[in-house]
């Protein structure tokens, strides 16, 4: 399955300070990434339990 959304994290060495994001929506955008694994799971977690792949 694909994710549409990404994440960068331009300026790494310098938009950080002591290990938190300058730019406080970061925070936001990786939930935005995150989020679709977890929904994916559950989608194909369904789909398996209605229509296992053949073994």
């Amino acid at each position: 399955m694909t994710i549409r959304d990404g994440l960068a994290f331009p300026h790494c060495f310098t938009a950080w300070q002591d290990g938190h994001p300058l730019d406080l929506g970061v925070t936001g955008y990786a939930k935005t990434v995150l989020d679709q694994p977890a929904r994916w799971e559950g989608a194909l977690r369904a789909a398996r339990e209605t229509a296992p792949f053949p073994a």
